[in-house]
């Protein structure tokens, strides 16, 4: 049997039921009282086909925490140092997924020295009361500050115009940025990122 886990917060899951400490908790549990549409997905979609079987095999027993030395095998022909250069940069665009943070800011510093354009540090813009002193966590994931240049991958991370397919995970690459009449961009964010959405 599988399930997902509803999402966990320090204060509690959303299902939560006891007392509410502001007005952000009373919105989050009425919006998840408001589902009223339950679906369960039953059909793998991405690793179709006889050729994918072990795979469909080994995520299966991944998701138990029972992984056959079948599975192991198959799993550990696809790991980096047992691909050619061509297979590997086949990955060079993937979605990356790290148990840390420290490693997502590493890999993403590498992917910006590659590029070997001039990168910016943009700051946050903090309002309110202790918004500078906020964590990540707190504010949502979103970074205090994160460096960016001419060819970066960036991802929205909330949803800006959904007939347009901006939406929340959708990624592009940075083509230009500008900043405001008069404003020094050593020190003053940029008023615009524009970027070519894939």
């Amino acid at each position: 049997m599988q399930a997902q886990l509803g999402p966990i917060e320090p204060e509690g899951p959303l299902y939560f039921d006891g007392p509410l400490k502001d007005l952000h908790e009373v919105s989050g549990q009425t919006a998840y009282r408001a589902f009223n549409h339950t679906v369960f997905l039953k059909k793998v979609q991405r690793q179709q086909g006889d050729d994918q079987a072990g795979f469909r095999l080994a995520l299966s027993e991944l998701r138990g925490l029972k992984l056959s030395i079948e599975s192991w095998k198959l799993l550990s022909q696809r790991v980096r140092v047992k691909l050619s250069q061509r297979e590997v940069d086949t990955f060079d665009a993937a979605l990356r997924i790290y148990s840390k943070k420290a490693r997502v800011d590493e890999y993403n510093y590498e992917h910006l020295i590659r590029l070997k354009h001039p990168a910016i540090k943009v700051m946050a813009k903090n309002i309110g009361n202790g918004a500078d002193k906020a964590t990540s966590e707190q504010a949502g994931n979103l970074a205090g500050q994160f460096p960016v240049c001419i060819g970066a991958r960036l991802m929205l991370t909330q949803n800006i115009w959904q007939p347009a397919g901006l939406v929340n995970g959708a990624r592009g690459t940075v083509y230009d940025i500008g900043w405001a009449s008069g404003a020094d961009a050593h020190c003053d964010p940029p008023c615009v990122i524009m970027m070519v959405m894939d």
